[in-house]
């Protein structure tokens, strides 16, 4: 029961949170706990910088900023309530409401306007006379605000929980800074409804393939009086219960396991394991979010008889997997990913491409140590983006594996432990900590561990059936092929050499003879040969040659019939 249970286990963390396909069920127990306390981080790599190509082939359209003081400077909200506005004019919408007080980071400006972001991740635009330079500088002087300006303008409708959300934001400041790390407060349900709570000091951010270092500076420390505190709740994953994980208090969870059903997808390869595309939100926009997206099988069909015959053009469907000649793990995040999830993206820059050759040196060590080892190909990158989407420059690390059985398995390939994290450009680098922490804490449930691996035998064992009949196809299909190409062959030398092919009646193999001296053959059991143009010409009442054992040799059937 233990070595099972120890399969069962190692099976889904490869399958769910880091698949790496059915054939994996053999995995230890002791990779699955190294790869989920790692999450989606990995050990990191030398960067490169992205090549002139990808750095100007969408152009950016920054604005120039009027704000002449330091772009890292601190400042304090010094009227009871501020409008923090989507761009710098009086008409454009409100995004939120600065109490008295709260300190900003200041990071552009345009004429009378300054460009901010809060601890919380919001970025707007705000009136620079009623904001004080606290840090960057002297203080600045601060214009008495108007009576008139007292009540401010009402923000745009949002959810409950986004409202929710700003509350607990507003409660709950946190530093970011590379020199102060949060603690960290877990809340976790029990049975009987209450709550307990724990408080420790969290551990160094992890390297991490999914979030680098960043290279711009860490916003400063804020005043000893704002307490460093951010609240995460841990929370199950809400279709299955398939596993828990840490969530910042006010956060939005969306998606989660999600299943194919083989008949509507064309095919059973992508219906074998369960798939995940679980989304952990700030507000209902997303505008800081952490998404892990779904492990897709793909079928490169060159390494098919049925492809190299043309059926199977890219982007149609292979048994429920789309026809794509494999990729790197770069050029899939850049046609696959940021097309797909990110639609209305622009001005997208690519920043860096990370290669990442140790996570997948391990995944493909991991996959050949099996007790059936697959041999396969593995490429990994990390690729750093920023793009303007809602009135918004984020900045993005978007992270895939890609995984390549060649020709051994009809072409198939993967992407693995795909997934992204992004942030106001201006607040990434102190959203980081709070990534890292969130994509360390995954714990997985033992119970839905249990059934999914019972469940994904008995599907791999319909595929694997169904793979037989494919693999049976596709050798009908080549000998079909070959047998068509050999008699077209064959029909052009007799045409050529003026010869046909006949039976012989008697001893019923195939005789070469001339197509020339007619159109019927006759035989006698001697050897006695008769041509005649005539087809209703019967030599046996006649007795030719004086013998009445004259059969019709007929022309050989050409295949296919």
């Amino acid at each position: 029961m233990d070595r099972y249970l120890v399969r069962v286990v190692g099976v889904v963390v490869l399958a769910v949170l880091l698949p790496a396909g059915c054939a994996q069920i053999n995995q230890s127990i002791t990779d699955m706990t190294a790869t989920i306390k790692r999450g989606f981080t990995g050990p990191r790599e030398q960067p490169r910088a992205a090549g002139k190509e990808a750095e100007q082939s969408i152009p950016s359209t920054d604005q120039a900023s009027g704000f002449e003081a330091d772009a890292s400077a601190m400042g304090r909200v010094a009227v009871n309530r501020l409008n923090v506005r989507q761009a710098p004019s009086k008409k454009s919408p409100a995004l939120a409401v600065l109490k008295g007080g709260t300190e900003v980071q200041i990071v552009g400006g345009q004429g009378a306007w300054l460009q901010i972001a809060t601890p919380n991740g919001l970025s707007g635009w705000v009136a620079g006379r009623y904001v004080a330079v606290i840090d960057g500088g002297a203080p600045s002087p601060v214009r008495p605000a108007p009576k008139t300006s007292r009540l401010p303008a009402t923000p745009p409708p949002e959810s409950a929980a986004s409202l929710a959300e700003q509350q607990n934001a507003a409660e709950l400041p946190v530093d970011m800074s590379a020199s102060e790390t949060p603690a960290v407060v877990q809340e976790s349900a029990g049975a009987d409804g209450s709550f307990e709570r724990t408080k420790s000091a969290p551990a160094p951010p992890a390297s991490s393939p999914f979030l680098p270092v960043a290279k711009e500076a860490a916003p400063k420390p804020k005043s000893k009086s704002t307490p460093s505190i951010r609240v995460f709740r841990r929370m199950a994953e809400p279709r299955e219960n398939a596993f828990t994980l840490l969530v910042p208090k006010g956060w939005l969870m969306e998606g989660g396991i999600f299943r194919l059903d083989p008949t509507r997808a064309g095919g059973p390869r992508n219906a074998i394991e369960a798939k995940i595309d679980l989304a952990l939100k700030n507000d209902a926009s997303g505008r800081v979010m952490i998404r892990r997206l779904p492990d897709w099988y793909f079928c490169d069909v060159r390494h098919m008889p049925a492809g190299q015959m043309g059926l199977f053009p890219p982007g149609s469907n292979y048994q429920g997997m789309t026809v794509l000649p494999v990729m790197s793990a770069e050029t899939f995040i850049r046609k696959v990913v940021i097309p797909k999830y990110h639609p209305s993206a622009r001005n997208l820059k690519v920043v860096e491409v990370r290669p990442m050759p140790e996570p997948a040196r391990k995944h493909q060590k991991r996959a050949a140590s099996l007790i059936l080892p697959l041999q396969v190909q593995c490429d990994a990158a990390l690729v750093t983006v920023t793009y303007d989407e809602g009135g918004v420059r984020f900045k993005e690390n978007i992270y895939t594996l890609i995984e390549n059985k060649g020709a051994i398995a009809a072409g198939e390939w993967a992407n693995r432990e795909t997934g992204y994290a992004r942030a106001p450009e201006s607040a990434y680098a102190a959203w980081e900590p709070v990534f890292h922490t969130v994509m360390r804490s995954v714990r997985l449930n033992p119970r839905w561990v249990n059934g999914e691996v019972r469940g994904m035998l008995k599907r791999a064992d319909i595929l694997q059936k169904v793979q037989g009949q494919i693999q049976e196809i596709d050798r009908q299909i080549l000998d079909h092929q070959q047998r068509t190409n050999t008699e077209i062959q064959n029909d052009m030398y007799l045409t050529l050499t003026g010869q046909e092919e006949y039976i012989n009646p008697y001893t019923k193999e195939v005789e070469v003879d001339s197509g020339e001296l007619g159109r019927y053959r006759w035989q006698t059991e001697g050897g006695d040969i008769l041509f005649s143009d005539r087809e209703t010409f019967d030599p046996n009442p006649g007795g030719v040659l004086n013998r009445t054992d004259w059969r019709r040799s007929q022309i050989r059937p050409r295949f296919p019939q």
